[in-house]
């Protein structure tokens, strides 16, 4: 059986940093992790919830200037706004995924009404 692998990283550098530094990151250099020394601060970050994150707010874009053609788009909408909002948990960013989840919502709601209306006519 084949062993689960870690998430792809990639190490980004910061350079001397003039603010304090994320836990999660990782300091090459000596002295401390305010950049008293000329060092070089290293974080890692995941490609792929990088990559997810991007594809979702890229499709938010889209499906948002699409609205206007049919309620489906808006419905595509509100699924990409769910996909973003799970980024932002996903991420450990949750004000984000918080507000997100509240576009899901007022999306979604846009949507039932659009489709009650034409459903009307």
């Amino acid at each position: 059986m084949q062993q689960p692998s870690e998430p792809q990283t990639v190490r980004i550098a910061y350079g001397n940093a003039p603010f304090p530094i994320a836990p999660s990151t990782k300091r090459q250099g000596d002295r401390n992790v305010y950049g008293e020394c000329r060092s070089l601060y290293v974080a890692e970050v995941n490609v792929t919830l990088t990559a997810y994150g991007a594809t979702v707010v890229f499709l938010m874009m889209v499906f948002y200037a699409l609205e206007s053609r049919s309620p489906w788009f808006t419905f595509a909408f509100a699924v990409a706004c769910v996909g973003s909002s799970l980024y932002g948990w996903l991420a450990g960013t949750w004000p984000f995924g918080v507000v997100e989840a509240v576009w899901a919502v007022v999306a979604f709601r846009k949507w039932h009404l659009l489709r009650r209306s034409d459903t009307a006519r």
